[in-house]
């Protein structure tokens, strides 16, 4: 069991059935469910210029059930804390379930963090505007890709991804 999320432990005492979300059950008698987790990974230098469409990709996986995770909103790390940064994004990995690569900015780090989900043996989704320069490493890693004209193309393609994983 993956240690990400949110847990809620409940005692079956009928029927009942959880309409929205996606979700783990591990048992009869009590069930465990966890909220899946997605780490999004995106370029710092550029967070700037794609901050209307990481708003639409969080928008929609929270729609979905799913706990977007922003690495670089969460952490900041100087010059000579490499090591640390790199350790605790692979630990942020290792604690979600799949991870969103926003890459209409390249980064080096965007890579290394696709790898690494991936060597974890994570489903990556590739995402990058249409008029964004393709990424052969990412493309050819990942599960599923998302080439985007618009926020609204964007959200639509994420929430058919999520409908088919």
């Amino acid at each position: 069991m993956n240690d990400c999320g949110v847990r809620y432990y409940v005692l079956l005492f009928g029927f009942g059935m959880v309409n929205t979300g996606i979700f783990y059950i591990h048992s009869v008698d009590t069930m465990t469910i966890s909220i899946m987790r997605a780490y999004i990974s995106v370029s710092l230098k550029n967070r700037k210029s794609v901050q209307e469409e990481l708003n639409a990709i969080t928008q929609t996986l929270t729609k979905n059930g799913i706990e977007p995770f922003i690495f670089v909103d969460n952490y900041k790390f100087d010059v000579t804390q490499e090591k640390e940064m790199m350790q605790q994004a692979m630990t942020d990995i290792d604690r979600c379930d799949i991870l969103l690569a926003e890459t209409s900015e390249k980064g080096i780090g965007i890579g290394v963090e696709v790898g690494y989900a991936k060597a974890k043996n994570k489903p990556v989704i590739y995402v990058r505007k249409k008029t964004a320069e393709h990424s052969t490493t990412v493309s050819g890693i990942s599960d599923f890709q998302i080439f985007y004209n618009d926020v609204n193309d964007l959200r639509n393609q994420l929430a058919e991804i999520i409908r088919k994983m």
